[in-house]
């Protein structure tokens, strides 16, 4: 059985040109840190797999899963906000 209650890890795989590379880890850097002031949010790391040519894993750890769909659903929300900066069309 899965614990919904104990620490939840998130993690996408994201794959960039090797010219690109550098660019990403400037901008992964130097991010807005929006996240940072969720409740529940413990953590965010850029992890590049040194076995594959512009890989890189994005883990995000939360004190729950609640706190993570929480977030997503905020995130969702602002997104589709008409006042949201860089709003999807």
């Amino acid at each position: 059985m899965i614990d919904r209650t104990g620490p939840f890890v998130s993690h996408s795989e994201i794959v960039v040109p090797p010219e690109q590379q550098a660019a990403l880890e400037r901008a992964f850097g130097a991010r807005a840190r929006l996240v940072d002031g969720h409740p529940g949010f413990l953590g965010l790391e850029l992890l590049k797999d040194l076995r594959g040519e512009g890989r890189y894993v994005l883990l995000t750890r939360w004190r729950a899963r609640a706190d993570f769909v929480a977030y997503m659903r905020a995130a969702i929300t602002r997104a589709r906000s008409p006042t949201a900066i860089g709003t999807i069309p």
